[in-house]
């Protein structure tokens, strides 16, 4: 069930001083991702740019329910950078994890996909492509995910409670050296004005990035390279949400991608879910345990399914 009522209202917009590439950042804000100081002079007004992703962003998120501000520093975003997408339905079994590896000119898109509840047997579970397109393609989604780090989102007083059984996950990240530097809106439950305030601005940005993906020219990874793609990293990355309450699913889930696209880096991140998830059940302790107990047959080698 969708927002309605869209109302704008836009309480300030305090807008960071811009440096050349394709983000902006403040005398305050370090930036959360890699950035070079040669990044060639760009043509954009990038004050402009934040300013348009601002109003869309507004337009997306501000209703009878919701309003927003403009009122934190802008993340940087110079390239070279990387992005991370990651989206899921809960119901639907499926989980994809989408990095942008964002560079002046070029940036190389990777997708994984792991699909849980497949009925058809000639239909791979897991699935890892590629793609490489001109940076310039997702320069309105660069732009939306700077306004969404100056957002505030605010949930108005209402009398009319709703929600929804179609959970998801939603998540934008702009990653940093290290986990520790990662810059991450996400959110996993259902639906409903108890948490909209959250997810709202996040689930825009996530939406415009799969109008973006979606009709790319996604090349298939080859089957040797499948444990050589981002999902590792992510995994690694994803620890402490995967641990948190309503993300049980997407914490299953990423567990079960790992006998497709894991390696050993997952064995630590593996072993602390087992005492900190929130809310772990039998079923995936046994999928932790086999992954632990076997690392030659599930980090290592060809895919291999956990048993359900």
């Amino acid at each position: 069930m969708e927002i309605a009522l869209i109302r704008a209202s836009v309480l300030a917009c305090l807008l960071a001083a811009v440096a050349p590439g394709c983000g902006s950042s403040s005398k305050e804000a370090a930036p959360a991702g890699p950035s070079v100081a040669d990044t060639a002079p760009s043509s954009r007004d990038e004050a402009a740019a934040l300013t348009e992703a601002q109003r869309w962003l507004a337009g997306e998120v501000a209703s009878g329910e919701l309003e927003i501000a403009f009122d934190r520093p802008a993340v940087a975003l110079a390239p070279p950078c990387v992005v991370d997408i990651e989206y899921g339905s809960g119901h639907g079994g499926t989980v994809s994890w989408v990095r942008l590896t964002v560079g002046a000119t070029t940036t190389k898109c990777e997708r994984v996909t792991w699909r849980a509840y497949l009925k058809d047997p000639a239909v791979s579970p897991g699935e890892a492509v590629w793609a490489e397109v001109p940076t310039a393609t997702f320069a309105t989604l660069l732009d939306s995910i700077r306004a969404l780090s100056t957002a505030t989102v605010t949930a108005l007083p209402t009398r009319r409670y709703w929600h929804s059984s179609a959970d998801f996950f939603t998540l934008v990240r702009v990653v940093g050296k290290d986990p520790a530097a990662d810059r991450t809106w996400e959110f996993a439950g259902y639906p409903g004005n108890g948490g909209a305030a959250v997810y709202a601005a996040p689930k825009a940005v996530v939406g415009r990035a799969r109008a973006i993906l979606d009709p790319l020219d996604w090349k298939p990874v080859e089957a040797d390279d499948l444990r050589r793609t981002h999902f590792p990293d992510a995994f690694v990355r994803n620890r402490d949400l995967c641990a948190e309450k309503g993300h049980w699913w997407v914490m299953e889930r990423s567990v079960e991608a790992l006998g497709w696209f894991g390696d050993r880096s997952a064995i630590p991140v593996a072993t602390w879910l087992l005492d900190h998830a929130s809310e772990i059940i039998d079923r995936q302790v046994v999928k932790i345990r086999t992954v632990l107990d076997e690392p030659g047959s599930y980090l290592e080698g060809p895919p291999r399914s956990l048993p359900k």
